[in-house]
């Protein structure tokens, strides 16, 4: 049996988020995007390793965070609603200090909140889940606390925010006196990966393998090829998530696609009305097109080649939805 006809649609999108996950999580990629970011802490020359990775099962609420252990992998539920870190590991600088990591991946960029709160938070929420894990509160060991780096990365990033790499780090700013600041780092930092949908065509090549593996619309043999360029090494972990992640995605539009198509054919026969029918159809292909620009998965181009509008009414209907 085919597995489209063995999993919903939310399943579906659930594996396709899973396997985005999954190839971030992947030691070259991870190790690529770590050195860009925080060069200062990983050595261009050096393999970066992985351990204690956790994906989508950590939660985020105070009171559980630190309680990796008793979360058991055969008992978590993707659906269930629970707020999770989208990957949580440990890895050692050159300098051989642990730095705990934290990488969510976002489809949608304008929320009903300030991104920077969020981000805020769960930076708050990697630091204070340290206490009786890592340090001792009772014994103030604060100095044997873990720094910890926090990165978004916003897929659909709009046109003006694009392509960019942001630093967030706190500083000291004297405001009056004569004394000299104190020169000791603040625990913690925020970057923002912004990608958008236009072809990015710098010299940093995470912006460039982040586009292909997100972005770029050609198949996985192809994708290899070009990730191969900025040092990606073709690895069958790296071409097994590659592949899952571009079968989801197809899988997951194209059923969605048939579904509209037919409820609008069954809508328009229900009127009698030949014109009823094609009314329905673009009905459902306007509707679809809205889920998927609020999915935000796909680029306006493959958009437009699913529902069956154009690429001009697909790109009206972003902007009206940004609106």
């Amino acid at each position: 049996m085919q597995i489209k006809n063995t999993i919903s649609l939310a399943d579906q999108k659930e594996q396709l988020d899973l396997h985005a996950k999954k190839i971030m999580a992947l030691d070259q990629i991870a190790g690529l995007l770590l050195k860009n970011v925080a060069p200062e802490w990983f050595s261009s020359k050096e393999d970066i390793q992985i351990w204690n990775l956790s994906i989508s099962k950590v939660p985020v609420h105070p009171g559980y965070t630190s309680h990796v252990k008793l979360l058991q992998e055969d008992n978590f539920i993707p659906s269930e609603g629970r707020i999770v870190f989208d990957l949580l590991f440990d890895v050692q600088t050159m300098n051989q200090n642990t730095i705990n990591i934290n990488i969510e991946i976002q489809k949608t960029f304008h929320q009903k909140y300030p991104p920077s709160y969020r981000e805020e938070f769960y930076i708050a929420r990697q630091i204070s889940s340290q206490a009786e894990s890592v340090f001792s509160l009772a014994k103030q060991e604060y100095g044997k606390m873990h720094h910890v780096l926090g990165i978004w990365l916003y897929l659909n990033a709009p046109k003006k925010y694009g392509n960019t790499i942001i630093r967030c780090k706190r500083n000291r700013e004297l405001m009056t006196g004569n004394g000299k600041r104190r020169t000791d780092l603040f625990p913690s930092m925020i970057v923002e990966v912004m990608v958008s949908d236009e072809k990015y065509d710098g010299d940093n090549a995470l912006l460039h393998v982040l586009y292909i593996i997100f972005k770029d619309k050609c198949g996985v043999e192809e994708k290899i090829k070009r990730l191969a360029q900025f040092g990606i090494i073709d690895h069958n972990d790296v071409r097994k998530e590659l592949r899952n992640m571009c079968n989801y995605s197809d899988l997951v539009y194209e059923d969605g696609i048939k579904k509209g198509k037919a409820e609008g054919k069954a809508e328009g026969k229900a009127e009698g009305r030949a014109e009823g029918k094609v009314e329905g159809v673009r009905e459902h292909s306007l509707q679809m097109a809205e889920k998927m620009i609020k999915d935000a998965i796909l680029p306006d181009k493959m958009i437009a080649e699913y529902s069956g509008l154009s690429l001009e009414e697909v790109r009206q209907l972003h902007k009206k939805l940004l609106n």
